[in-house]
């Protein structure tokens, strides 16, 4: 599921479309958005969450992780999120980026308990996505 502005009339479209054997999702926006997994991970404290995805295209995107507290039954974004990876190659390139979940008390809402990846893409990309995985150590 999507989230993005809609001011200003800016836009974005979203193309689902065969990749080398595997269904990848061309973006191109010109505003930032945010792309939200349907699907998440129950986590502990101190577990490694390990991210990987491959990308083609032009652009500037980063990996997000949505927490969601249990305690006062919120999702809360973005708490952690890689560097900003630039792409500028009609190759694919894997991209990867490892966190290690907290295990501060996060104020009322207590600890995190579940984990929702997330995809961010800078104004102006025009990018291909496939093969994003995340794997628990």
């Amino acid at each position: 599921y999507w989230q993005a502005s809609s001011k200003h009339g800016k836009a974005f479209s979203l193309t689902e479309r065969p990749a080398e054997g595997e269904r990848a999702l061309r973006v191109e926006c010109t505003d930032f958005l945010s792309l939200l997994s349907s699907g998440y991970v129950k986590v502990e404290p101190g577990k490694k969450l390990c991210f990987s995805i491959q990308v083609r295209g032009k652009g500037t995107f980063r990996v997000e992780a949505s927490n969601y507290y249990a305690k006062n039954k919120r999702w809360v974004r973005p708490n952690t999120e890689s560097p900003k990876f630039t792409v500028d190659s009609p190759d694919w390139k894997k991209f990867t980026f490892e966190l290690t979940v907290s295990s501060q008390d996060f104020g009322p809402d207590g600890k995190i308990g579940w984990i929702r990846p997330m995809l961010g893409v800078f104004p102006g990309a025009a990018l291909d996505f496939d093969e994003f995985t995340l794997k628990l150590e």
